[in-house]
Formats: C-alpha cells, structure tokens, sequence
C-alpha cells in the first residue's frame, strides 16, 4: 500500500494544486468582472453627468436670452456680445438634445431676432409719427408678450431632457 500511495502520491498532488490554482484564477476573474463592472457604472454615470451639465448650460442660456431682452427698452440698452453668446450656447443644443428642443430654440431665437429688429426699427423712427410710433409700440409689446410666454413653457419643455429618472422612481 505505501508503495501505491508513493506511486501516486505526486500526480494527485499536482491535480490538487491544478484545481487550487484553477479555483484562485476563477476568483480572481470574478473580483475583476465585478471592479470591470463598477468602473463601467462609474463612467456611465459621469457621462450622464457632463450630458446633464451640457444640457443645463443651453437651459439656462435660453432663459438667461429671454431675461435679458426683458430688461431691454431700447437699443443702448442691450448687449449683443451677450446675446451672441447666447445665441452660440443655444445652437450647441443639435449636439445634446433632440428635434423638438431644436425647434423649440429655433423659435426662441427667431422671437428673439424679431423684437430686437423691431426694436431697432423704432430707434430709427421718427417720434412725432405717433401712428407709426403706437404701432411700433405694440408690436414690441407683443413680441414681449410671446417671449414671456417662451419663458414660462421652458420648464415643462426642458423636463424630461433634464430630469433624472432614478429620483423621479424613488418617489
């Protein structure tokens, strides 16, 4: 018998090790699936993070337009860097958002340019044409009207865009 224990003694030995050392790369490969997996999220989540980031600063470029030509009067009183800006932020929104928040900001910026050229057209004008000049006015008021109303549907129309689901589903 202890010949046939000697005999054997040295390949049992090694497929002993074999399955120990096949048992330590399987857990190993686990333990590197699951950091593979945890850094995978983690990058998920930051992009989710920067797109967000992209997504707020056109938000907010398109509400901080609309305020700014709220506190226009006149033509001294805007600020066309400012608005160019702004204008450049908005465009940026065919790289982060969808079609119909393109055509959103399209018309913003289109309602934008129109009281700004009406607003240019009264500079221009002669006071004393009152009729010309009450027209002038309430197409500006008009203009304004439309662009608060603009202001008001941003909100509602940016929600889904800027939302994060996973807080919306813990309520």
């Amino acid at each position: 018998m202890h010949d046939i224990l000697k005999d054997f003694a040295s390949p049992v030995l090694s497929f002993i090790t074999a399955i120990l050392a096949a048992v330590v790369a399987i857990r190993f490969g686990k333990l590197q699936a699951q950091i593979g997996g945890a850094q995978r999220d983690i990058a998920l989540d930051k992009l989710k993070f920067d797109l967000f980031a992209k997504r707020y600063e056109i938000y907010d470029a398109a509400k901080r337009l609309i305020e700014h030509l709220a506190m226009v009067s006149d033509m001294t009183k805007q600020d066309s860097t400012l608005i160019r800006q702004l204008y450049v932020k908005m465009d940026e929104a065919r790289f982060f958002y969808g079609q119909d928040i393109c055509v959103f900001l399209t018309r913003l910026h289109d309602a934008s340019e129109a009281f700004l050229t009406l607003l240019g057209e009264r500079e221009n004008m002669n006071v004393d044409d009152l009729d010309k000049w009450t027209n002038t006015a309430e197409g500006l008021a008009l203009k304004q009207k439309h662009l608060r109303e603009i202001y008001a549907s941003l909100p509602t129309t940016f929600e889904a865009a800027l939302s994060f689901d996973q807080l919306k589903r813990e309520r």
